[in-house]
């Protein structure tokens, strides 16, 4: 797998209690109508420039630059459709990072094991116990995926709740860190 930009963790270099693992979210109605916007968009942008320079200013040599511009575009728009989430537990911490299309990550979570009241499956059970006041952060790839789980925790008075998919890599060193906290389960990864 090829490095991300902006995780500074090294698997080879990394003990036995620390893990990495990558999932890419699943394209969501939201991510689906964009990209049918950006296409439509660059329709009209090809539509628009070879009527300017066809019709109006009669300029047909300038179509040859049309390809490069189209790229241009698709260069610098249609990676931002992408996205995927990184789960790092490093040293006693666990590090949610937000991978964009260009595989650049921004840090969106660390989290102190020993601070987390549960680390358990999703399921309806477990789920029932997290109600309105906690603040909801998912980075799974999907509400119904499977070994997605659920990290609670309090800071500064704010209940959280973050859901993650889980390898049992990641979970053998989540428990490493927090014992009692962290249930698991049999997974598929």
């Amino acid at each position: 797998m090829k490095p991300i930009k902006g995780i500074d963790f090294d698997e080879e270099l990394a003990s036995n209690n620390s893990a990495q693992f990558v999932v890419a979210k699943k394209p969501d109605k939201s991510i689906k109508a964009s990209r049918i916007i950006f296409l439509l968009l660059y329709t009209i942008f090809v539509v628009g420039y070879c009527v300017l320079f066809l019709v109006i200013t009669k300029i047909p040599y300038v179509l040859a630059i049309l390809p490069i511009l189209v790229w241009i575009l698709y260069f610098f728009t249609w990676n931002r459709l992408w996205k995927e989430s990184a789960f790092v537990v490093d040293k006693g911490y666990f590090y949610v990072y937000r991978v964009n299309g260009r595989n650049r990550a921004t840090l969106a979570e660390k989290i102190h094991l020993a601070d987390t009241d549960s680390i358990v499956p999703a399921t309806e059970e477990n789920l029932a116990g997290i109600d309105s006041s906690y603040v909801q952060k998912d980075y799974s790839t999907d509400p119904k995926c499977e070994d997605r789980y659920v990290m609670t925790y309090s800071s500064e008075g704010t209940k959280t709740a973050v859901y993650f998919v889980a390898s049992q890599k990641l979970l053998t060193a989540m428990k490493y860190f927090a014992k009692e906290q962290t249930v698991i389960t049999q997974i598929s990864r």
